[in-house]
């Protein structure tokens, strides 16, 4: 099977708590069905309307999340590392797991969908590929407000800020 995975964030700072990072796969043929199922950017769904777009989305589509504390962050930036390289070490982290995943099943990442919280988009990109392990040879698209572009984002939105 081929798969598409698109990536999103929510609660992005120290002060608000736990940053949630989630990669969302689906198979390539059944992204649209994300969109019929309601998969928008979580920021235009009220809360009960994720929830019950979140119901359709788990049978769609797999998922990972990894919370990013915030003390992690704070310590993070006390070290003088941005929050959008905290961010993309815990995506490359995240993504090299479940491509490796998909991989051990026998199934293809065509491609890669980062929404990425940097105005320069490559940016991120290129932040991303430096921390992983398992992202060589991958397609990596990096978009800002990619949850709008394409409907794996979109449903990561949701898992994210569902989180």
């Amino acid at each position: 099977m081929n798969i598409v995975i698109g990536c999103d964030e929510a609660g992005r700072g120290c002060v608000i708590g736990p940053l949630a990072m989630t990669a969302f796969a689906v198979e390539t043929s059944k992204e649209h069905h994300l969109h019929i199922a309601g998969a928008r950017d979580s920021k235009e769904l009220t809360a009960q309307k994720r929830e019950a777009v979140l119901e359709k989305i788990r049978e769609i589509g797999d998922y990972k999340t990894r919370l990013i504390s915030a003390k992690e962050i704070t310590l993070g930036m006390e070290r003088k590392i941005s929050l959008n390289e905290i961010e993309a070490i815990a995506l490359a982290g995240l993504l090299d797991g479940f491509v490796k995943e998909i991989a051990a099943r026998g199934d293809k990442v065509d491609a890669i969908y980062l929404d990425s919280p940097d105005p320069q988009p490559e940016k991120y990109e290129k932040r991303v590929r430096k921390n992983s392990m398992h992202l060589q040879g991958v397609k990596i698209i990096s978009e800002n407000k990619a949850e709008s572009k394409h409907p794996c984002v979109a449903a990561a939105s949701v898992v994210a800020k569902t989180t």
